[in-house]
């Protein structure tokens, strides 16, 4: 609103209208202020990414490895890590419109929360269940989604196919197609999963826990204190 009075907006410049108001208008050292703002919280949130990831892949090399050792485990997750921000260098590399990655990643989202949210409450829904339900709404959304018309449409023999492209059916289709899956994988599956071991195997940050796991706190703990 303030950008277009100034003329300072162009085509493809919709996404930077805040800098480029700050940068016509505000002194240079407001300007840097904001900047180096503007990295640090975007360097927090990717922190807190990397944490989440190692983590994630720690976690989920130790069931799938036999009895593997700590440094196998360590080795994983910082590769997996250094793949994530790698990709992540080359996509920002790109230049693409902050407005077109996030409405992309909201996309993914709207086609995966319902499948998500349904397995931390019914034990029918099966792991394939959730991932079938998640990709076919994805399918859906990109199909429609006017951001990833390009990229298919290098696919030969796709453009043909591709439906008119709208920002709202990408969304309700693939919240609906992924809501219509999850019901259906959870009236036909039987994954029979304990949704009891979420209570016995995961505790509160403010429970006491000792070595062992227990949750009880020692009396040697006791008499340090």
């Amino acid at each position: 609103m303030v950008a277009a009075p100034l003329d300072l907006t162009e085509p493809g410049t919709g996404s930077i209208a805040f800098f480029l108001v700050l940068e016509e208008v505000f002194p240079s050292w407001v300007m840097l202020a904001v900047v180096i703002l503007a990295i640090l919280l975007v360097m927090s949130s990717a922190d807190t990414m990397f944490n989440a990831i190692a983590s994630v892949v720690t976690a989920d090399l130790a069931r799938l490895l036999d009895e593997p050792e700590q440094r196998t485990l360590w080795i994983g997750g910082r590769v997996l890590t250094v793949a994530v921000a790698i990709g992540a260098i080359v996509i920002g590399a790109q230049g693409y419109s902050v407005v077109e990655l996030f409405l992309t990643a909201d996309l993914l989202a709207a086609a995966v929360f319902v499948p998500f949210l349904a397995g931390l409450y019914t034990e029918r829904l099966s792991g394939r269940g959730t991932i079938t339900a998640s990709l076919a709404g994805m399918a859906v959304g990109i199909a429609y989604f006017p951001f990833l018309r390009a990229p298919l449409a290098t696919v030969p023999g796709v453009t043909e196919l591709l439906p008119e492209p709208s920002f709202l059916v990408a969304f309700v289709g693939a919240t609906v197609v992924s809501v219509v899956v999850t019901v259906i994988g959870t009236i036909v599956g039987n994954a029979e999963v304990d949704l009891g071991t979420l209570d016995r195997d995961i505790r509160g940050l403010d429970e006491q826990v000792t070595d062992g796991g227990t949750g009880v706190v020692s009396q040697h703990s006791e008499g340090h204190r």
